[in-house]
């Protein structure tokens, strides 16, 4: 190794380059022990410049073997790199380095060129055109870099109007983070209403929908966040509901008296009102099952019963539903009768004429929000084109005619 100032050579002993290397060191120190003694004459600057000469050229041959050897290893950007920086010490060396130019020259037009067409190969026209036009400034009658020239400026012009501009190519690395960084958000919003997190959940959702207002994912996890406080809400409800009735109950309840108790009938032997099992269960259900939204614009009632059993299956914590029925069948209420008014006397009321269920229509509109499923029933019931009744059974809820409740007639004097 030679240091000599701010330079400094490694060389292989007992070579060529070795012996330059100790000329040069011993001009070098000649010149320093000259300097130190006076200032610097032209001759002095003409051998510092000739020192420095030999140092670059010793420098190009070391970089352009350097270059080889990666082109021999099909390094071909590695290559290009090497060669450049040989093409500069050649453009500062100047004259008297033929051969190293002509090596430097074509290297690096080779290495572009070969560059410029696995470009071409992948599609990047566009980037064969850089290693091209490169290869042509330091080789400009290059007959194959012009050949290829020709063919990739074909194929540019083929593409035109088939490729996006530079610019928004330019913006897909952009957009492409910015996907990425969305997705992320959704991600994020998952884990945290896994986790319980509601807020938190929706405020990343809710800014991921702001940068893709498509996203479907986000969207679905949003309208889980949003069902779930419905739910929430719905029974909170109940339970205020619930402690409002006893409230109202314990208010109303007088205090009891032993004394104010009504006398038994002794002949009674029970005072209980039996209800069956499935019919309790059905009204239970009727008032637990909220409904987020009952629209019905001229529906005709089995579509609408085929909605409520549906709504009911899927609403039920127990998943069993709700069984619907219609009933065709009119039932006539107990045998009433009129006063004929020319006879005065009492006959028979006519019987009600039977009614086509299936083309019963229904009308709620606008719709009913947040509203419980016997409350639909009872909205049913009253919206109908055509009077209709319901029943709780132990198995269903049975529709059918309503008939009219005949009311006995006077005779006025």
């Amino acid at each position: 190794m030679l240091e000599t100032g701010s330079y400094a050579f490694y060389f292989k002993p007992g070579t060529i380059m070795m012996k330059a290397a100790h000329y040069l060191s011993l001009l070098l120190l000649a010149a320093s022990s000259t300097s130190l003694v006076a200032q610097p004459s032209a001759a002095d600057t003409a051998t510092d410049v000739a020192v420095r000469r030999q140092a670059d050229i010793i420098m190009l041959q070391k970089t352009l073997a350097e270059a080889k050897a990666a082109q021999n290893k099909a390094d071909l950007a590695g290559a290009a790199r090497i060669y450049e920086e040989a093409h500069k010490l050649v453009e500062r060396v100047g004259v008297g380095i033929d051969l190293e130019t002509q090596e430097t020259i074509s290297g690096l037009a080779t290495v572009r060129l070969a560059l410029a067409k696995q470009a071409q190969h992948r599609g990047r026209f566009a980037e064969a055109d850089l290693h091209v036009k490169r290869a042509l400034a330091v080789d400009p009658k290059n007959e194959a870099a012009l050949r290829f020239k020709q063919e990739n400026d074909k194929a540019l012009r083929a593409l035109e109007g088939r490729v996006p501009s530079k610019e928004v190519q330019a913006m897909i690395p952009e957009v492409q983070k910015q996907k990425i960084n969305t997705a992320t958000l959704v991600q994020d919003g998952k884990v945290l209403y896994e986790m319980g997190r509601m807020e938190e959940a929706e405020t990343k959702l809710k800014q991921a929908i702001r940068q893709d207002s498509e996203n479907q994912m986000a969207f679905y996890y949003l309208t889980l966040i949003e069902e779930g406080r419905y739910a929430q809400g719905a029974r909170k409800r109940e339970i205020s509901v619930k402690n409002k009735a006893v409230e109202v109950e314990n208010a109303w309840l007088p205090a009891i008296q032993p004394e104010t108790l009504p006398q038994p009938n002794p002949f009674a032997t029970t005072n209980l009102v039996h209800t069956g099992p499935g019919r309790q269960t059905i009204q239970n259900k009727l008032h637990r099952i909220v409904l987020s939204e009952a629209l019905f614009d001229g529906v005709p009632l089995p579509q609408v019963l085929t909605f409520l059993s549906e709504e009911a299956t899927r609403r039920d914590p127990d998943k069993e539903g709700i069984n619907f029925l219609i009933n065709p069948n009119v039932t006539a209420p107990s045998q009433q009768s009129v006063i004929d008014p020319t006879t005065q006397l009492p006959i028979p009321a006519p019987a009600p004429e039977p009614l086509d269920m299936n083309s019963v229509i229904v009308r709620i509109n606008p719709p009913l929000k947040n509203v419980r499923l016997a409350d639909v029933l009872e909205a049913v019931t009253k919206v109908a084109d055509k009077p209709i009744r319901y029943s709780i059974e132990e198995f269903a809820v049975i529709f059918a005619q309503k008939t009219p409740d005949v009311a006995q007639l006077e005779t006025r004097t």
